[in-house]
Parts: C-alpha cells; structure tokens; sequence
C-alpha cells in the first residue's frame, strides 16, 4: 500500500511544511506536485544558485516515512554527476538525511534545505 493512501495526515505535513519553506527563501523558482511511473509522489523543485538553475525532483518512496526520500536531478538518465556526493551519474544525491541516518519525523522540506 502506498504510504500516502494510509497516511493522508503526513501527506498534508508534507505538503504544508514544503509550502511553507518556499514561500520563505528566495532560491527555490518553481515546484510541482505529480505522482512518478511507480506512483510515488514527487515534487519537481527549480532550485537556483548563483543565477543557475537546477532541476531536482524529491521522490517519496511506498513506504515513507518508514525509508526516506531522496532528490535527484529531474532527468535520472542523464550522464552529468552533479557532485561528489552523488550516487552515480543521474542518481540520488547524498545529503544530510539519507539510509544511513534516516527518522520519520524527517521531511520533504528538511531534505531540500539540507
């Protein structure tokens, strides 16, 4: 079962938390909600530094938050590797919270500003 079918009040934390940090920083440009082809949740993020912009998507697996999300450059097959810490070229990249450290109460929102 998906999470957010089971889980209607995190998904609107979720939601509300992701809201509410974009309307207050000034480096995030755009973000879109939609469902990926595995039907998990994901929020498209403009994320812009140093008048770049870099095109994130944050992926909420089946069973967040019990594993957590992860955000990767929007096109997965691309060939760059935006970073040392990154897993692989197109992959997921390494930041504050991941597998290693994972807690439920992590967010969305938390993962972006990490």
């Amino acid at each position: 079962m998906l999470w957010y079918l089971e889980r209607l009040d995190r998904l609107q934390h979720e939601r509300a938390e992701l809201e509410a940090m974009i309307g207050a920083v000034n480096w995030i440009e755009a973000s879109r909600w939609g469902l990926d082809s595995e039907a998990r949740i994901k929020v498209e993020v403009d994320i812009v530094i140093s008048n770049v912009i870099y095109e994130v998507e944050l992926v909420y697996p089946a069973l967040f938050p019990d594993t957590p999300a992860f955000i990767r450059p929007r096109s997965s097959m691309t060939t760059v590797r935006w970073s040392a810490h990154q897993y692989g070229a197109g992959g997921s990249l390494c930041l504050e919270w991941g597998p290693d450290n994972w807690r439920t109460e992590v967010t969305g929102a938390m993962l972006l500003q990490s």
